[in-house]
């Protein structure tokens, strides 16, 4: 199918959803429905590290800055305010913030957390950064209050920062707690849980559904229990914790970040990944408006891709 006809067919699904990718050339905003990919377009040109997103807001951590964006604010139409050398022009959303350059942002309650390449981890309350704590490790990820580095996972308390066990975490889902780390992906029980063994990249879940959560090893997906996203019956657990099994997605190489859609009781519950090479996988159980279900791709044509956000409704 072209991607004009493809389009169309997309362009007839109603309600779309904006996901934000962070990318070397900047952030690009894609329309998403279901499991289309429709338009897509550089909502702020800058060199993005990492993007996380809440109820009312999106974050990037870019090279220079960490850069916020209210969520409501046009993302789909014109150039985001963006000249054409990157620079932000009079109607550009991304506020800048004063943190300097950040390697990786989420979102916690409101409020901003960062890291830089330092391992400096601050919070931004109230338009103000106040710095938590230093890591030794690379800091690779940031959700809620945890923090996802080479030596492990981090927890961001009133009083400072926690250490909460593992060793090179790569990523971590606050909505759980799960983690990807180089041994294995792991959930919190009685202690940390072994659920798959094996060394994972990515992992994402939907604080609207606890259970709905999806990790990447390499270029394989794979879902967690009853996770909407076509799990196959092949897959299986090798660990103590849930059972997570591989999605029939298809392998289009290394996946940077994971995002739900909304739920599957206010739509087709979709799971959207992106891999580091720029090609978007979207996925979406069969429904009696689509019985045909399943996951399509789509290009971006942006290498250098660090993750996916979708603000949550």
């Amino acid at each position: 199918m072209s991607d004009l006809a493809a389009d169309r067919i997309y362009a007839e699904r109603g309600e779309t959803t904006v996901a934000f990718v962070a990318a070397e050339a900047g952030v690009v905003a894609v329309e998403v429905a279901g499991d289309r990919v429709g338009r897509f377009r550089f909502d702020r040109r800058c060199t993005a590290r990492d993007v996380a997103a809440g109820t009312d807001r999106v974050a990037v951590a870019t090279d220079e800055d960490v850069l916020v964006r209210r969520v409501g604010e046009d993302a789909t139409g014109g150039n985001g305010g963006a000249g054409e050398d990157g620079s932000p022009g009079d109607g550009d959303p991304y506020a800048p913030t004063d943190h300097g350059p950040a390697v990786a942002v989420g979102v916690d309650d409101g409020a901003v957390v960062a890291a830089d390449a330092d391992g400096r981890i601050a919070r931004r309350v109230d338009g103000e950064w106040f710095e938590i704590a230093t890591v030794d490790a690379p800091v690779r990820a940031v959700d809620g209050p945890f923090v996802a580095a080479g030596d492990g996972v981090y927890r961001v308390t009133p009083d400072g920062l926690d250490e909460v066990g593992l060793d090179d975490a790569r990523d971590v889902a606050a909505a759980g707690p799960y983690v990807a780390t180089g041994g294995g992906l792991y959930e919190l029980g009685n202690g940390w849980l072994c659920a798959h063994e094996g060394a994972f990249d990515a992992v994402a879940a939907d604080p609207r559904v606890r259970t709905r959560a999806h990790a990447a090893a390499g270029g394989e997906l794979y879902a967690r229990g009853d996770s909407d996203g076509r799990g196959s019956p092949n897959g299986g657990n090798t660990g103590e914790g849930g059972t997570w099994t591989p999605t029939d997605a298809p392998d289009r190489g290394q996946v940077a970040g994971i995002a739900h859609g909304p739920p599957p009781g206010e739509g087709v519950g979709a799971v959207y990944a992106v891999t580091v090479d720029g090609t978007v996988l979207a996925g979406a159980r069969e429904t009696a408006d689509d019985p045909a279900g399943g996951w399509r791709t789509r290009s971006l044509g942006v290498p250098g891709v660090g993750g996916i956000a979708i603000p949550r409704r």
